[in-house]
């Protein structure tokens, strides 16, 4: 989870507007809520779900752990379907760009 944000951080970087020095004070659900527009849905509306699995890494007992792995589980997978959908919408939207690409090429302009 942490790499995810962190992926998203990098990204976020490169916007315009991005402040780094503001990003930098930031608690990681504050982060989370700035990188909003680079993280899948699913974890911007349940950033609970970062603090839960880091908790759980730190100081939850293996009983509790146990008993929260289904739903924590569930918004897991659901973040990695985001993330899925959208890579092959991104490749998508390529592969249709190149072939536009070719016929406006190929014909000169349409």
């Amino acid at each position: 989870m942490r790499s995810l944000v962190e992926e998203a951080h990098v990204a976020a970087k490169n916007a315009a507007d991005w402040d780094e020095q503001a990003y930098k004070v930031l608690r990681t659900l504050e982060k989370i809520q700035m990188l909003k527009s680079y993280l899948p849905d699913f974890l911007v509306r349940n950033p609970a779900l970062y603090s839960i699995l880091s908790l759980g890494i730190h100081e939850l007992t293996e009983q509790k752990c146990l008993a929260n792995f289904e739903a924590l589980k569930n918004g897991i997978t659901i973040i990695l379907d985001e993330r899925i959908a959208q890579r092959q919408e991104a490749q998508r939207i390529k592969a249709a760009e190149i072939a536009i690409a070719k016929i406006t090429g190929a014909r000169g302009n349409v």
